[in-house]
């Protein structure tokens, strides 16, 4: 069973993913896209994304993925 997201946090704007190849720094932009920034700033308050899957890397623009 797994916990529902925590909520919004706004102080959020810098994003690191721990990898087996190494770190991730996403630096979220709202201004092209609220909905996603809100989404991994929900992400980043959860404990442990076991089953997060990240896909389709656009260097300097998105990634996307889901959980």
């Amino acid at each position: 069973i797994c916990c529902s997201l925590p909520e919004v946090d706004k102080t959020i704007t810098i994003v690191t993913l721990r990898t087996l190849q190494g770190d991730i720094r996403l630096r979220l932009k709202p201004e092209w896209s609220v909905e996603s920034v809100e989404y991994m700033q929900r992400l980043a308050g959860y404990p442990l994304c076991l089953k997060c899957e990240f896909y389709r890397p656009e260097r300097g623009f998105l990634l996307q993925g889901s959980k």
